[in-house]
């Protein structure tokens, strides 16, 4: 690596440079991002079999917080996190094209090395990762970079939408994940071997056992396939926003995210509602899924309008202050959560699963993002990137940018 063309194009953005909304909301995202991969092993039957949740002390306790984590964050923190993701896609494009002519290369080489930062991070240390797809949504994005806002829309809405739901629909037809077997990953023995393997931790059989769901389930079982439509709607739906300048000129459509606010906010916490009043059984499964598909954007744009808001009242812009620098760091603050999920539950010798419930993720879930907070506060006061934020900046440029900060 070599300094020379670095203070063209590496340099960060200055603090006076960014935008105080999308740090903000970015940290905002990452929290309920942890809590929802803490608490989607224990939601979707991986963790735990349901006789070891059912005799847990926090046994009473969990379905109020499964109700509040189906509520307030299920679908709604990535959805958030994505669209940010489309909404920094268009901010990056913008910057490098400004300041380099080559700035495609650079920035393909940006989502290579993302990619490879998913795909170790998956392999490695969680299972359940999303850089390698934000990453492959990113050149899909790419690629379509130079399409009309109206195409945006209509393509970014169903995507967003119903991306996941048809893939499925596609997949269950055919009976492909039936024919793979990956539903035996839910199913009580395979719960009890990954929580034997962590036991006893072998860590050879417990990577294979791990890139054998990844390979059945995710990648030829139609989970990535849908993923990535889901993805790249809301990254669409971000870059749409990007265009219309909405967070980037926050202060000039203030009456605006009032207006949406009060719309989308009360919508869409009572079609969540609805859905979550619906009893459990086939014949109420479409329907509510349905009213939270619709439920989940909505909800979004309201967190969204509360937070750029709630940044024009001192006292609350000196409470979300504190999420800035989480997603100043969100690279970093991400992979750090995923290694602490994966050793919560799988960690050798200390592993928690089967005897951990919802209400004891949710209570490491706070006290982890809690240190985040302090660390990236901390951190950020003396180094201009967080750690992993510099290796990606230098990989994709070639260059090693400064990491202190200047005195």
């Amino acid at each position: 690596m070599n300094d020379r063309g670095y203070d063209k194009v590496s340099l960060p953005v200055s603090d006076k440079g960014r935008i105080t909304e999308l740090d903000v909301l970015r940290g905002f995202a990452l929290f309920g991002v942890l809590l929802g991969n803490f608490s989607e092993f224990i939601l979707y039957g991986f963790a735990a079999t349901p006789a070891q949740l059912a005799a847990l002390s926090t046994a009473p306790m969990d379905p109020y917080v499964e109700f509040f984590i189906r509520l307030f964050i299920t679908d709604k923190a990535n959805t958030l996190f994505a669209f940010l993701f489309g909404l920094g896609f268009f901010l990056q494009m913008q910057r490098l094209s400004a300041r380099n002519d080559d700035y495609k290369r650079i920035y393909l080489r940006r989502l290579f090395v993302l990619l490879i930062f998913g795909i170790i991070h998956s392999c490695f240390i969680f299972a359940w990762d999303i850089l390698h797809l934000y990453a492959l949504t990113g050149f899909i994005l790419f690629a379509i970079r130079g399409i009309s806002n109206r195409s945006l829309l209509w393509f970014g809405i169903p995507f967003s939408l119903f991306g996941i739901i048809v893939v499925n629909m596609i997949f269950a037809q055919f009976g492909v994940r039936e024919s793979l077997g990956s539903d035996v990953f839910f199913m009580d023995p395979s719960i009890m071997e990954r929580q034997a393997l962590a036991a006893n931790w072998n860590y050879i059989e417990f990577f294979e056992h791990f890139m054998r769901f990844t390979f059945l389930d995710w990648i030829i079982g139609g989970g990535m396939l849908g993923f990535i439509f889901y993805a790249l709607g809301r990254f669409m739906l971000g870059v749409w926003v990007g265009r219309k300048g909405w967070l980037l000129n926050a202060e000039a459509y203030l009456g605006g995210f009032r207006r949406w606010l009060w719309l989308t906010l009360p919508a869409g916490f009572f079609l969540e509602l609805g859905a979550l009043a619906l009893p459990v059984g086939p014949r109420y499964d479409i329907a509510g899924e349905s009213l939270h598909t619709i439920a989940t954007p909505l909800i979004c744009v309201g967190y969204v309008c509360l937070i750029v808001l709630g940044l024009r009242k001192p006292l609350w812009m000196h409470i979300l202050s504190v999420f800035a620098p989480v997603g100043k760091m969100a690279l970093t603050n991400y992979v750090i959560g995923g290694l602490v999920v994966g050793m919560t539950y799988y960690g050798p010798k200390v592993g928690m699963a089967g005897h951990i419930g919802l209400s004891t993720v949710t209570l490491i879930t706070i006290i982890t993002f809690s240190i985040q907070i302090l660390t990236s506060n901390l951190w950020l006061k003396y180094f201009a990137f967080g750690p992993l934020e510099w290796v990606w900046r230098s990989l994709t440029y070639g260059a090693m940018p400064r990491l202190y900060r200047r005195a």
